[in-house]
Order: structure tokens, then sequence, then C-alpha cells
């Protein structure tokens, strides 16, 4: 996993987002049954029909900046680590950036 991808999608970003985005219709999750591994992805979601619903309501989504931020700190970062099992996230997150991101909170 640490040299090739798990899905077999390749190892660029754009063959893994077109992949995602332009492979086939949007399906219906309605009766899936989702397991203990698959929180992340439950998660996900509700971070994107939270955002939808912020549109929806007049609200701008997460991360949208329609006036530069006040606080010079404020910034968002992409980070792609792999945390040793025996770490705390959190913990490991604010070595290496100097304080926990807000979205991983």
């Amino acid at each position: 996993m640490k040299a090739d991808s798990f899905a077999g999608l390749g190892v660029a970003f754009g063959e893994q987002d077109a992949c995602a985005i332009e492979s086939r219709p949007i399906q219906d999750r309605t009766q899936e049954h989702p397991g203990y591994t698959d929180k992340a992805i439950l998660m996900s979601r509700l971070v994107l029909l939270r955002a939808l619903r912020d549109v929806q309501e007049g609200r701008d989504p997460p991360y949208v900046f329609r006036t530069p931020p006040t606080d010079p700190e404020t910034r968002v970062v992409v980070v792609r680590e792999e945390i040793p099992a025996s770490e705390d996230w959190r913990a490991y997150l604010w070595g290496k950036m100097g304080r926990v991101p807000v979205a991983a909170v």
C-alpha cells in the first residue's frame, strides 16, 4: 500500500478523480449496509450533506472564504501523513504543524 494504490486506480490524483466523478451515475445508497470500517466514508458523506444544506440555506460551505481571513494563521492545509497506530493523531499533527487543524478536530 505504501508504494501502490490499493484500489488499483493509479497513483496520480487525476486518474483517481476521473474514476470517482466520470465513471457512472449516482448510486442509490439507501439499501447499503455499511460496516464498522466504513466510518470514514459515512463521515465524509455527512460533511458533504451538511455543506449542501448550508448552500441551500444561503450560507457558504466550509472553507469558502469570501474575504481574506482576519487571523493570519487561518489557512487550509492538506496533509497526507501515515500516522503510526501507537500515536494519537491529534498529538501527532500538533507536533508536525504546531497546532491541530480545525477540520480534523
